[in-house]
């Protein structure tokens, strides 16, 4: 009825709630297109909406975009893929000029669901606050219906791009909208998804009363197998409290009301982590026979690394707790092998998701809205695009040559250094030459006797000489200008790495760090995902320099040199990574090598580092 992103979901479980767990959102794979294929593409994309904009006074045409419309609802609510965003792009656009507020809104918001399907957050984000300025709150006919699914989308974005106050956020505007629209199972179920939030955030308590509230609610209004879907979401939190009481509760319910269970009790493909908590909650609670069971089960049934990963993980806790250590270590080696594999697709996924947010432009969006409340008249269009392409061509102009510049600039600078040490040697070499013939003039003044022979010589000597100390003042004005270019160099970059210090010691993400390695605390995932995009802010010169070669560095790898160019000692990094020193020296042996095919300690490596800014 819904369509996508409407019914109850858990992604609150085991992939949020353990760190040895990995999961991202899955993106479709595009072909790279040539040079050729991305200029057709963008010409398609801007001639499609021109037609449809000339052709928007023929008769019946309103009504016919009334039915892509509906068509296009209809293939959401189907759960259908959407990628097709010419015709969502040209559907705005039309509505944007001859639609009802709300009309724009569900135009809008199915342009945002498109560029979600797409892989394109950025741009799904954007579509989706356009939808919501289309939206007139004010009119009595305002369609909350539509404007809270608007605000459920955008937080499922904001999930899977790590922005947990975004999502927080448009969480409780979703919950606000579902209300208005009388929909209250929806709204209870949009209040339900805010335990995703407090799991990322490690705030157990929050968890569990949203789980009460939610399973109160939801068994008042007469929908108990509802309400018992949520207990996996707070399974979790309620180990973490030590809380083993509300478990016997309703691990009964869940498992007889969801309608994920078959008749002999196996819960349905893809929620396997249930039996990992099941087997923490027999293990807290020293039933080890079954605790064994539901592990041994989830290691059977669930294929995945999550599932994989916590069965062995928990099985090497049941026999270290049993006391037979073979076992233990031998599912504590596999559930390491299992952390390799899922840290690599951990690394992966945030690279994927950084190049999502940082090389995605708004200037395309900022086109289309731009066209959107544009004149139909195809002079005022043509005018649009043309100062358009101009600024355009003028930015890569622009670009172009102050790279060109920073380029030259660069070969400048090696040729003055070049230039200097010949120089120098020439000016040594000159001197020895001036020295040399000083002494000889001054033999042949102590000698009368031969000074009436030599006298000639020594003229010839004195000419040379006044000509060498000519060239020797040439060489040292050359050296001069050679020192005087190199200073200039480096006072630009000097001055550059002083800006970026100073904001550097003013950012509060730093000082919190700060604070963090003054109380020996181990850095926090949310912490990290701060310093990191700080670090991304700060210092772009470097986060290049890392992301050229991340694919080759493990999780702590790729963090440490973050570390190591905040200028964090390497005891200060054991500390806050939770691992031993002799840990740091490796792992800095290895990223110099990856980085300088050299090997250098912490304290090399950092100064390496603060070179790029």
């Amino acid at each position: 009825m819904y369509g996508r992103g409407h019914f109850p979901t858990e992604k609150f479980g085991a992939s949020t709630n353990n760190p040895y767990f990995c999961r991202s959102k899955p993106v479709i794979p595009y072909p790279k297109p040539t040079a050729m294929n991305r200029i057709s593409l963008h010409l398609a994309r801007l001639i499609l909406p021109l037609l449809l904009l000339l052709t928007a006074c023929h008769p019946g045409r309103h009504a016919r975009m009334q039915a892509e419309l509906a068509q296009l609802q209809a293939l959401n609510q189907a759960d259908s893929l959407l990628t097709n965003d010419s015709l969502a792009q040209a559907l705005a656009l039309y509505f944007d000029n001859h639609g009802t507020p709300n009309e724009q809104m569900e135009a809008h918001y199915l342009l945002g669901r498109t560029y979600a399907d797409r892989g394109e957050a950025p741009a799904a984000i954007a579509a989706y606050h356009d939808a919501i300025d289309r939206a007139d709150t004010t009119a009595a006919d305002c369609n909350y219906s539509q404007l809270w699914r608007v605000y459920s989308q955008m937080a499922d974005v904001f999930y899977y791009q790590n922005l947990i106050d975004d999502q927080a956020r448009c969480l409780n505007q979703s919950v606000n909208y579902a209300f208005k629209a009388g929909d209250s199972i929806m709204a209870l179920n949009q209040y339900a998804q805010k335990m995703a939030v407090y799991i990322r955030m490690q705030e157990h308590d929050s968890t569990i009363a949203v789980f009460y509230n939610v399973y109160e609610k939801f068994t008042e209004l007469g929908y108990e197998n509802i309400a018992s879907r949520y207990f996996s979401g707070a399974f979790g939190s309620m180990l973490e409290k030590k809380d083993y009481l509300s478990p016997m509760r309703f691990m009964e319910k869940y498992e007889r009301l969801s309608g994920y269970f078959d008749a002999i009790g196996n819960i349905e493909a893809g929620r396997e982590i249930y039996y990992y908590y099941k087997g923490l909650y027999y293990l807290d609670t020293q039933q080890y026979d079954s605790a064994q069971f539901y592990f041994r089960k989830e290691l059977k049934d669930g294929k995945d690394f999550n599932n994989q990963n916590a069965a062995s993980r928990g099985l090497a806790l049941l026999y270290q707790q049993i006391h037979m250590p073979d076992s233990a270590t031998k599912y504590a080696i596999y559930s390491y092998d299992m952390n390799d594999s899922v840290y690599a697709r951990m690394a992966t996924a945030e690279v994927e998701n950084a190049h999502n947010m940082y090389n995605y432009t708004r200037h395309r969006q900022i086109a289309i809205s731009e066209k959107a409340r544009a004149d139909q008249e195809s002079r005022k269009v043509i005018v649009f695009a043309s100062v358009s392409a101009c600024l355009l061509i003028l930015f890569i102009a622009i670009t172009l040559v102050f790279r060109a510049r920073r380029r030259h600039e660069k070969v400048l600078y090696q040729e003055q250094l070049e230039k200097m040490a010949e120089t120098q040697t020439e000016i040594t070499l000159l001197k020895e030459q001036i020295i040399e013939n000083e002494s000889f003039i001054e033999e042949y003044h102590n000698n009368q006797q031969l000074l009436s022979l030599l006298n000639n010589k020594m003229i010839l000597l004195e000419s040379q000489n006044m000509t060498l100390a000519e060239r020797l003042i040439e060489k040292e004005n050359a050296l001069q200008k050679a020192k005087d270019a190199l200073n200039k160099f480096s006072k630009v970059k000097n001055r550059s790495l002083k800006k970026a210090n100073e904001r550097l010691k003013k950012s509060e993400v730093y000082a919190e760090l700060l604070s963090a390695i003054g109380k020996r605390e181990q850095i926090t995932e949310i912490m990290w995902q701060k310093v990191h995009k700080m670090v991304i802010i700060l210092f772009p010169g470097f986060y290049e320099l890392i992301s050229s070669k991340a694919q080759f560095l493990n999780k702590n790898e790729y963090r440490c040199c973050f570390l190591l160019r905040l200028n964090v000692s390497a005891s200060e990094i054991s500390t806050l990574l939770g691992v031993v020193p002799s840990y740091i020296s490796k792992m800095n042996n290895k990223i110099s090598r990856i980085y300088f095919d050299e090997e250098c300690n912490s304290k090399e490596l950092s100064e390496k580092f603060s070179d790029f800014y």
